[in-house]
């Protein structure tokens, strides 16, 4: 799953259970390089997919544009702009790049798209997400699926919820029968 939102969020699921890496950790698909040339993020690296396809990114490089934030970044693409349309197909271009790394190390069955970006914008990136799986030749390209997330922006919310309630359940007491 990947969630465009403030950052990158992503998340992994294999046989059943969310995939922790080391003490807990989870996948950061957000820091794959998909630009050697790319801007500065803040994990200390250039070109990392967070820092190009985020909200966060689409609204600062927007700025430079006039733009107040990546909602006006993505409306003004949508509505013809043409520098807002590159800084979106910047954006894209990093999706489809960051899908082939996925694609040829987790061999998924599906890929889940999420977060406040894509309320709108789902089919934008699902289409270069779409053509990555279509030209992979190392993995059954016809049983890979792109879907939106069913939780929308609430994805994060409910999945917070659902693991305080999985930390504070408590088993059913026993029932003694005579």
């Amino acid at each position: 799953m990947l969630t465009f939102g403030t950052g990158i969020g992503s998340a992994a699921l294999t046989e059943g259970r969310i995939y922790r890496g080391v003490e807990g950790g989870h996948p950061e698909f957000g820091h794959l390089p998909v630009e050697t040339d790319g801007p500065e993020c803040y994990c200390g690296r250039a070109g990392c997919f967070e820092a190009i396809a985020s909200g966060t990114a689409l609204g600062l490089a927007g700025q430079a544009l006039g733009l107040a934030d990546s909602r006006a970044v993505l409306a003004a693409a949508a509505s013809g702009d043409p520098q807002a349309a590159t800084l979106v197909a910047r954006a894209v271009r990093a999706t489809a790049t960051a899908t082939w790394s996925i694609l040829h190390t987790f061999m998924p069955r599906r890929i889940i798209l999420g977060g406040g970006m894509m309320d709108d914008h789902y089919e934008t990136f699902a289409a270069a997400v779409r053509a990555q799986i279509q030209r992979a030749i190392l993995l059954p390209r016809d049983r890979v699926e792109v879907v939106r997330a069913v939780l929308g922006n609430d994805a994060g919310l409910v999945g917070a919820a659902s693991l305080v309630f999985a930390a504070t359940a408590r088993p059913a007491p026993s029932v003694k029968t005579a």
